[in-house]
Protein backbone atom coordinates (compact mmCIF):
# COMPACT_ATOMS: atom_id res chain seq x y z
CA UNK A 1 0.00 0.00 0.00
CA UNK A 2 0.95 3.39 -0.99
CA UNK A 3 0.00 7.04 -0.49
CA UNK A 4 0.00 10.06 -2.79
CA UNK A 5 -1.70 13.50 -2.04
CA UNK A 6 -4.71 14.47 -4.28
CA UNK A 7 -5.82 17.85 -5.45
CA UNK A 8 -6.71 18.92 -1.79
CA UNK A 9 -3.63 17.97 -0.82
CA UNK A 10 -5.22 14.88 1.43
CA UNK A 11 -3.34 11.15 1.57
CA UNK A 12 -5.12 8.97 -0.06
CA UNK A 13 -4.73 4.79 -0.04
CA UNK A 14 -3.00 3.18 -3.28
CA UNK A 15 -2.91 -0.49 -3.75
CA UNK A 16 0.37 -1.61 -4.95
CA UNK A 17 -1.41 -2.92 -8.14
CA UNK A 18 -2.01 0.70 -9.19
CA UNK A 19 1.55 1.49 -9.37
CA UNK A 20 3.80 2.13 -12.29
CA UNK A 21 5.88 -0.56 -13.01
CA UNK A 22 8.86 1.15 -12.10
CA UNK A 23 7.78 2.66 -8.77
CA UNK A 24 7.25 -1.19 -8.06
CA UNK A 25 10.68 -1.72 -9.22
CA UNK A 26 12.63 0.98 -6.64
CA UNK A 27 10.57 -0.89 -4.36
CA UNK A 28 11.66 -4.26 -4.11
CA UNK A 29 15.11 -2.79 -5.00
CA UNK A 30 15.50 -0.75 -2.37
CA UNK A 31 16.25 -3.19 0.47
CA UNK A 32 19.03 -4.83 -2.02
CA UNK A 33 20.65 -1.69 -2.07
CA UNK A 34 20.54 -1.02 2.08
CA UNK A 35 21.37 -4.77 2.66
CA UNK A 36 24.38 -3.72 0.09
CA UNK A 37 25.37 -0.59 2.18
CA UNK A 38 25.69 -2.16 5.62
CA UNK A 39 28.91 -2.09 7.36
CA UNK A 40 30.27 -5.16 7.14
CA UNK A 41 27.97 -6.48 4.90
CA UNK A 42 29.31 -9.97 3.19
CA UNK A 43 26.35 -10.38 0.75
CA UNK A 44 26.30 -10.80 -2.96
CA UNK A 45 23.04 -9.75 -5.15
CA UNK A 46 22.69 -11.10 -9.24
CA UNK A 47 20.45 -8.85 -10.50
CA UNK A 48 18.88 -8.99 -14.38
CA UNK A 49 18.25 -6.23 -15.83
CA UNK A 50 18.99 -3.69 -13.12
CA UNK A 51 17.80 -0.89 -15.43
CA UNK A 52 13.98 -2.45 -15.94
CA UNK A 53 11.36 -0.04 -15.78
CA UNK A 54 13.76 2.65 -14.02
CA UNK A 55 15.22 5.63 -15.49
CA UNK A 56 18.46 5.77 -16.28
CA UNK A 57 19.58 8.44 -14.09
CA UNK A 58 17.55 7.06 -10.85
CA UNK A 59 19.52 3.10 -11.78
CA UNK A 60 22.46 5.18 -11.43
CA UNK A 61 21.96 7.08 -8.36
CA UNK A 62 21.07 3.94 -7.16
CA UNK A 63 24.65 2.61 -8.30
CA UNK A 64 26.77 5.98 -7.00
CA UNK A 65 24.87 5.46 -3.75
CA UNK A 66 26.21 1.56 -3.20
CA UNK A 67 29.52 2.77 -4.64
CA UNK A 68 30.14 5.61 -2.46
CA UNK A 69 29.48 3.16 0.76
CA UNK A 70 32.48 1.09 0.11
CA UNK A 71 35.43 1.25 1.29
CA UNK A 72 38.66 -1.35 1.55
CA UNK A 73 36.26 -2.95 4.60
CA UNK A 74 33.76 -3.88 2.29
CA UNK A 75 32.84 -7.05 1.30
CA UNK A 76 29.41 -6.66 -0.70
CA UNK A 77 28.84 -7.59 -4.33
CA UNK A 78 26.73 -6.66 -6.82
CA UNK A 79 26.93 -8.29 -9.93
CA UNK A 80 23.78 -6.77 -12.74
CA UNK A 81 23.01 -6.77 -16.18
CA UNK A 82 21.44 -4.07 -17.98
CA UNK A 83 20.89 -3.26 -21.84
CA UNK A 84 21.48 0.72 -20.64
CA UNK A 85 24.38 1.58 -22.67
CA UNK A 86 24.22 4.57 -20.72
CA UNK A 87 25.41 3.17 -17.43
CA UNK A 88 29.09 2.26 -19.08
CA UNK A 89 30.03 4.95 -18.12
CA UNK A 90 34.00 5.15 -17.13
CA UNK A 91 33.46 7.84 -14.45
CA UNK A 92 30.94 5.61 -12.90
CA UNK A 93 32.59 2.24 -13.38
CA UNK A 94 35.80 1.28 -14.08
CA UNK A 95 36.83 -0.69 -17.42
CA UNK A 96 37.56 -4.11 -15.79
CA UNK A 97 34.29 -4.15 -14.48
CA UNK A 98 32.26 -3.68 -16.79
CA UNK A 99 31.49 -7.00 -19.61
CA UNK A 100 29.94 -7.89 -22.02
CA UNK A 101 27.99 -10.53 -23.01
CA UNK A 102 27.99 -11.93 -26.37
CA UNK A 103 25.57 -14.83 -27.02
CA UNK A 104 27.70 -17.70 -30.06
CA UNK A 105 25.21 -19.58 -32.56
CA UNK A 106 25.58 -23.00 -30.54
CA UNK A 107 23.46 -21.29 -27.37
CA UNK A 108 26.38 -20.81 -25.04
CA UNK A 109 27.79 -17.22 -23.68
CA UNK A 110 31.09 -15.66 -23.70
CA UNK A 111 32.23 -12.65 -21.27
CA UNK A 112 34.70 -10.53 -22.22
CA UNK A 113 36.07 -7.60 -20.39
CA UNK A 114 36.12 -4.24 -21.44
CA UNK A 115 39.77 -3.90 -20.12
CA UNK A 116 40.52 -6.41 -23.30
CA UNK A 117 39.78 -3.86 -25.54
CA UNK A 118 42.65 -1.84 -25.73
CA UNK A 119 41.21 0.58 -27.89
CA UNK A 120 38.31 1.29 -25.36
CA UNK A 121 40.75 4.42 -23.19
CA UNK A 122 39.55 6.15 -20.35
CA UNK A 123 38.36 9.30 -22.63
CA UNK A 124 36.41 6.74 -24.89
CA UNK A 125 32.90 7.68 -25.64
CA UNK A 126 31.47 3.46 -25.32
CA UNK A 127 27.93 4.03 -26.61
CA UNK A 128 29.54 5.77 -29.69
CA UNK A 129 31.75 2.64 -29.88
CA UNK A 130 29.08 0.42 -29.45
CA UNK A 131 26.90 2.31 -31.50
CA UNK A 132 28.07 4.52 -34.35
CA UNK A 133 32.04 2.37 -33.96
CA UNK A 134 30.15 -0.91 -34.69
CA UNK A 135 31.60 -3.12 -32.15
CA UNK A 136 29.04 -5.61 -34.00
CA UNK A 137 27.41 -8.57 -31.61
CA UNK A 138 27.63 -6.58 -28.46
CA UNK A 139 24.73 -4.62 -27.83
CA UNK A 140 23.69 -7.17 -24.81
CA UNK A 141 26.56 -6.40 -21.74
CA UNK A 142 26.48 -6.84 -18.44
CA UNK A 143 28.16 -5.37 -15.61
CA UNK A 144 29.67 -6.69 -12.73
CA UNK A 145 30.64 -4.28 -9.94
CA UNK A 146 33.66 -6.04 -8.09
CA UNK A 147 34.78 -2.51 -6.25
CA UNK A 148 34.06 -3.66 -3.49
CA UNK A 149 35.31 -7.08 -3.00
CA UNK A 150 39.19 -8.51 -2.46
CA UNK A 151 40.85 -10.37 -5.22
CA UNK A 152 38.85 -12.30 -8.17
CA UNK A 153 39.79 -16.00 -9.77
CA UNK A 154 40.61 -15.53 -13.54
CA UNK A 155 40.40 -18.18 -16.28
CA UNK A 156 41.67 -16.59 -19.63
CA UNK A 157 41.27 -18.32 -23.51
CA UNK A 158 41.50 -17.02 -26.80
CA UNK A 159 38.04 -16.33 -28.10
CA UNK A 160 36.84 -16.49 -31.78
CA UNK A 161 36.78 -12.56 -32.01
CA UNK A 162 40.80 -12.64 -31.58
CA UNK A 163 40.23 -11.14 -27.63
CA UNK A 164 40.88 -12.97 -24.52
CA UNK A 165 38.04 -14.25 -23.23
CA UNK A 166 38.90 -13.77 -18.93
CA UNK A 167 35.77 -14.99 -16.70
CA UNK A 168 35.78 -14.02 -13.23
CA UNK A 169 34.02 -15.70 -10.18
Amino acid sequence: MTFHSNSLGESVKFGMEYESDGSRRVIDLLPVFLDLCVENSHKVYVIDELDRSLHTLLTRHLLEGYLSSCSSETRAQLLFTTHDVLLMDQDLLRRDEMWITERAEKGGSSLTSFSDFKDVRYDKDIERAIYKDGWAGFLEFSLMVETCILGTRTSVSRASNGFEEKTNF
